[in-house]
């Protein structure tokens, strides 16, 4: 017996296209070899690259992380992981401001361990995170250091695109920073924001307008006599900064509703901070720069 046919037109059922997203991997060791720091290892997978410009007036040599996606959005992944080999001077820094657009579903994802061994001298001075509306962003960065390791350690995060008049309403991000010293973890923090984003970003004692912030680290046996030193860099910097000191670890925060005033900050402060505490040149990597 045939079924009696349904009136409703049938409409053809197209499967939905999955996005293409972007990953990555990166594997960067330095090694010393006699009084020079030199490449040991290089691996580099999918969206994540590095190059490493010539720059002898830094004092060590840098890898500069590229994202050829120009960009992350939400379901992107990268994985990277830095070794600075005992004795070692080197730094890390990244081609240009990293942007995080609209995510049209997830959040993108990015780690980084930071290898740091006995005696070495490392930099993590990448530019900043830029962060469009309704962006979504995971980003989590372990700090692993021998007990002699000294680590200069920056991150700048910037909320939405102020010169375009961009008001960050719906902004999604976690952002986790582990330092463990042995194994053991001597500091933690996280950073978390859900919508809406402004009425948090207005708060008194959140943000009162925050549209930039920055956190920096100096992490050495010598920290406590650090301390005064960064304080006194900190004088007269376009953007107030402050420090303070835990076990082996300086950090130092950065807020305002001025980026370029932040950029600014940071420049002058870690060129300062460079030649008090590590004897370099005042000099951070030429693409800060261009």
């Amino acid at each position: 017996m045939a079924l009696r046919p349904d009136p409703t037109p049938t409409v053809p059922q197209v499967p939905t296209a999955r996005l293409q997203r972007s990953q990555g991997r990166l594997d960067v060791v330095w090694k010393r070899r006699g009084a020079a720091t030199v490449l040991a290892r290089l691996f580099q997978e999918g969206a994540f690259k590095a190059r490493l410009p010539r720059d002898v007036e830094r004092g060590g040599p840098d890898v500069a992380l590229i994202n050829l996606a120009g960009g992350l959005t939400g379901g992107d992944r990268m994985h990277g992981c830095i070794t600075f080999q005992a004795g070692t001077v080197a730094g890390a820094t990244t081609q240009a401001a990293e942007k995080v657009y609209k995510s049209a579903g997830g959040a993108a994802e990015v780690v980084t361990d930071l290898v740091v061994e006995d005696g070495a001298w490392a930099e993590w001075l990448p530019q900043e995170t830029i962060l469009f509306e309704g962006a979504a962003l995971d980003r989590r960065t372990t700090l692993h250091l021998a007990p002699q390791a000294r680590l200069l350690f920056v991150e700048p995060l910037v909320f939405g695109r102020l010169a375009m008049g961009e008001v960050p309403t719906a902004l999604r991000l976690v952002d986790r920073i582990e330092l463990r010293r042995e194994g053991a973890l001597v500091w933690l923090d996280v950073t978390r924001l859900e919508p809406p984003t402004t009425p948090l970003l207005a708060r008194p004692a959140l943000g009162h307008g925050l549209r930039a912030l920055a956190t920096i680290l100096y992490a050495a046996p010598d920290a406590a006599e650090a301390l005064p030193v960064i304080r006194e860099a900190l004088e007269g910097l376009p953007l107030p900064g402050a420090a303070t000191r835990l076990d082996g670890l300086v950090v130092v925060r950065f807020h305002g509703a001025d980026p370029l005033a932040l950029r600014r900050s940071l420049v002058t402060l870690l060129a300062r901070m460079r030649v008090a505490l590590g004897g370099l040149p005042p000099r951070l990597p030429r693409l800060w720069h261009s």
